[in-house]
């Protein structure tokens, strides 16, 4: 999905979120979220303020690099008190992470994962605790003085 296809895609989906009260569904179609979300799999979401996110929440933005939706894990916003104004996200199933998003690029929150006849959660207190581990390697690693190759 790029360019005026996938603008219109956003916009379809933001204009779908005002008329249905602030929610929504999708289908996943890629395995960037693997194993909790799998190609097929429905899941719905609601607006939400950036301020009501934590670690670990699966968010839905609008990528910058060609205007497609990223259906990722919140690792960490900026700032972290407050009122945020860049969002940090990544797929489970990717080694890096995506490129800052900011604030107004939020489209909302999963609640829930449809998976057939099973409803599937879509954050657990292990998927928070390891959000909180990268988000705090990722911290260090800009602390810490890098060390020249001999």
């Amino acid at each position: 999905m790029t360019g005026a296809r996938g603008r219109l895609i956003v916009e379809a989906y933001r204009e779908a979120l005002s008329r249905g009260g602030g929610v929504g569904r999708l289908t996943v179609v890629s395995d960037s979220m693997r194993p909790r979300l799998l190609e097929g799999d429905v899941i719905e979401f609601a607006r939400v303020s950036a301020g009501s996110l934590f670690p670990g929440d699966i968010v839905i933005v609008m990528n910058g690099l060609d205007s497609g939706l990223d259906v990722h894990r919140l690792i960490w916003r900026q700032p972290l008190l407050g009122e945020p104004v860049r969002l940090f996200t990544k797929g489970d199933a990717r080694p890096r992470l995506d490129f800052a998003a900011g604030v107004d690029q939020l489209l909302g929150r999963v609640t829930q994962i449809l998976r057939g006849e099973l409803s599937v959660r879509p954050t657990t207190i292990a998927d928070r605790a390891r959000c909180i581990c990268i988000a705090a390697t990722h911290g260090l690693r800009r602390l810490l003085p890098r060390r020249a190759s001999p």
